[in-house]
């Protein structure tokens, strides 16, 4: 009888783990978007800048280094590239969506946390060839956007 008492305890114990860890490993999950929140990211030369928002309806802000002969201090001009789009993925590592370009077509836009930078990679889905595009890296930037200013 001891050891019937036993193997259904076990059972129980087992089930009631499955469970536990089921649920707990889903809630600590955290998106690209969460964790990317408020920084700024810039390519090697600084001349683009991302800020990350965690807002889906508006994921990323984007400044662009003036290029103007009159425009020496370093000014940049602030543009928001996406007005509609379709979210393809926000998981920890890794953010991406299409969105349709009136050039282009749908273009995919990929960005993927790789140790300390994020890469960068367009797809454009037209193209028979397969037209899929690494861009310059983004490092962490010290740039404080809050204080730029628009170009001349």
């Amino acid at each position: 009888m001891k050891k019937k008492n036993y193997s259904i305890t076990f059972i129980v114990i087992v089930v009631l783990s499955l469970f536990y860890f089921n649920c707990s490993t889903n809630e600590d999950t955290i998106t690209f978007l969460e964790s990317h929140d408020g920084t700024v990211w810039s390519n090697y030369s600084e001349s683009l800048l991302y800020i990350f928002n965690n807002d889906i309806a508006r994921p990323f802000d984007v400044w662009n280094k003036c290029i103007n002969e009159n425009d020496v201090d370093g000014n940049y001009y602030n543009y928001s590239v996406l007005s509609d789009f379709e979210l393809r993925e926000n998981s920890e590592k890794k953010f991406s969506f299409v969105v349709v370009h009136g050039y282009y077509g749908k273009v995919t836009w990929t960005f993927t946390r790789v140790n300390n930078s994020i890469q960068v990679k367009s797809n454009i889905h037209f193209n028979p060839f397969g037209n899929s595009i690494n861009h310059d890296p983004l490092y962490p930037s010290n740039i404080d956007v809050d204080n730029l200013l628009d170009c001349n």
